[in-house]
């Protein structure tokens, strides 16, 4: 597809890098020439300098011939207005980050009437998955493909019982109907085979249907009850959006941050919610709002390392489930070796959701079958999931022991006739299915890429 992306912050950055990766055209317009120099020295990109409202750059940049415009600018106003404009010039699809809360109820309305493909809001993505998370709270992550009938689901072991355990001992033993499909230790990717051997401190991906998922962790004794009290440092976009819907849910909440006017505001939208005007990082504060008793502490400051240090402080109390929001590629890389439960990226979250629009798109116009995509293990491998629309030789109707797989790769699940199979040697995938493919690092845009 041809597309063009307004915008070269993180979140644009990342999505021009992915795109070309997928094989996309990429046209990036942005206002400083100094960052789309250094944009086109690391990327094969084509660049225009200007707004991307300004008809004469949308022009430039070929906005007629384009199958879709991203506007990702710090601006909702002209993320909006740079939609409507690319529309009018010719573009088939578009979409405008929004994040100020005012719009919140109206982002209905301003796609069907303003020319909007989509709106994608970061901070309120990036409080479902918070909120999602804490519903499961021995889950660092927690991803659904097959229209949900299949979960992936991140989580470490500590002081577990399958510490020792080789994975084909813990299929027999267990008699689940999931897959272990990754493996983090020392900041090491492996996609195991049935001789691999588990060992605490180890983050593991398991796949497998809700129900199964559940009856897994209740087997290895790690279902944890949801929370009842939660506590949240930072009175962000993404702290109001949480707090709706914490409360919502009953969860006892506690909301700190130390500007006066945001915690009246606050105090006025959130009226279920406690909200303590101070600073996050006074520890007798802390100490006297109850953190050592709270079941979830999560730290939304605008700092990353003032929410990483802020979540090792609350590790230290005995905080049962903690969440951190790291924006910054560098230190969520480096945060993997501290012991912290959950890191979330606004960026990468909103860059993903926009990803998978992108690649949807390119499904509907019939240049290939992914339907979902997410990144596991902190980036260093994808999950994609595939509907075979029909017969593929040398692929359907074959049992997977009789297919010769790449190294690296594993079929996680098959999703037939509603029914999700976690596969054997004797499965076979057939069309109409559909197929969740785990990889480490390289890219799988068609699923006979899985083929050696």
């Amino acid at each position: 597809m041809y597309v063009v992306i307004a915008g070269i912050g993180k979140v644009g950055r990342t999505l021009v890098e992915q795109l070309i990766l997928d094989g996309h055209e990429v046209v990036a317009i942005d206002p400083d020439e100094g960052v789309l120099e250094h944009l086109s020295a690391a990327y094969d990109v084509m660049t225009v300098c200007g707004s991307g409202a300004s008809r004469n750059a949308l022009n430039e940049a070929g906005i007629s011939k384009s199958s879709l415009m991203i506007s990702s600018t710090g601006t909702d106003e002209m993320n909006i207005l740079g939609c409507m404009i690319a529309r009018r010039l010719g573009a088939r699809h578009t979409v405008a980050r929004v994040r100020n809360t005012e719009y919140f109820n109206q982002l209905e309305f301003m796609r069907d009437n303003l020319g909007l493909s989509m709106t994608i809001n970061p901070e309120l993505i990036a409080a479902r998955e918070i909120f999602g998370t804490l519903r499961f709270p021995a889950a660092q992550k927690i991803e659904y493909f097959s229209r949900g009938k299949v979960q992936l689901v991140e989580f470490k072991l500590e002081h577990s019982q399958l510490d020792g355990i080789k994975l084909s001992e813990f299929y027999r033993k267990y008699q689940l109907k999931i897959l272990v499909g990754t493996v983090l230790r020392d900041d090491h990717l492996t996609i195991p085979n049935g001789d691999f051997v588990l060992h605490n401190g180890d983050t593991i991906t398991v796949a497998g249907s809700p129900s199964e998922v559940e009856r897994f962790f209740r087997a290895i004794g790690a279902l944890r009850s949801g929370v009842r009290s939660a506590m949240l440092i930072g009175g962000s976009r993404i702290s109001y959006y949480l707090a709706r819907m914490l409360c919502n849910s009953g969860v006892e909440l506690t909301i700190v941050d130390k500007d006066h006017d945001r915690c009246m505001q606050l105090s006025e939208m959130l009226p279920g919610a406690t909200v303590i005007e101070g600073n996050g990082a006074d520890h007798e504060l802390l100490a006297e709002e109850g953190i050592s008793r709270t079941d979830a502490f999560v730290s939304l400051t605008g700092i990353d390392e003032e929410n990483i240090i802020l979540s090792l402080y609350a590790k230290t109390q005995g905080v049962n489930k903690v969440i951190t929001k790291v924006n910054n590629t560098d230190l969520r890389t480096i945060t993997g070796g501290l012991g912290l439960d959950s890191i979330v990226s606004p960026h990468d979250l909103t860059a993903n959701h926009i990803l998978r629009y992108a690649r949807s798109l390119q499904n509907a116009l019939g240049s290939n079958n992914v339907e979902t995509l997410y990144k596991l293990s902190g980036g260093r491998a994808e999950a994609v999931e595939f509907r075979v629309k029909e017969n593929i030789p040398g692929l359907t109707g074959i049992p997977l022991r009789d297919l010769t797989i790449k190294r690296g790769i594993l079929v996680a699940s098959i999703t037939h006739n509603e029914e999700v199979i976690v596969p054997l040697g004797d499965d076979m995938i057939r069309p109409g299915d559909r197929v969740i493919i785990i990889s480490d690092d390289r890219r799988i845009s068609d699923i006979t890429d899985i083929l050696a």
